[in-house]
């Protein structure tokens, strides 16, 4: 679903929506994908991953 601009206006300088949308300010950078995977590289999300496929393979008995 794609938020209304009002929507859009109102977010955090550089706050991305689930539709992908980026929160419209005059100052806010520009963020890439490289910049993205470095956020989730130095981010607990890749060790909650790590547990998540660990609790898996205990859930599916390793199958």
């Amino acid at each position: 679903m794609i938020a209304p601009a009002d929507v859009l206006d109102t977010l955090n300088p550089g706050e991305v929506t689930t539709s992908g949308h980026v929160a419209r300010t005059v100052n806010c950078p520009v963020r890439t994908a490289n910049d993205v995977l470095r956020d989730l590289a130095n981010d607990d999300l890749v060790e909650l991953d790590v547990d998540l496929e660990a609790t898996l393979l205990e859930l599916t008995d390793g199958e």
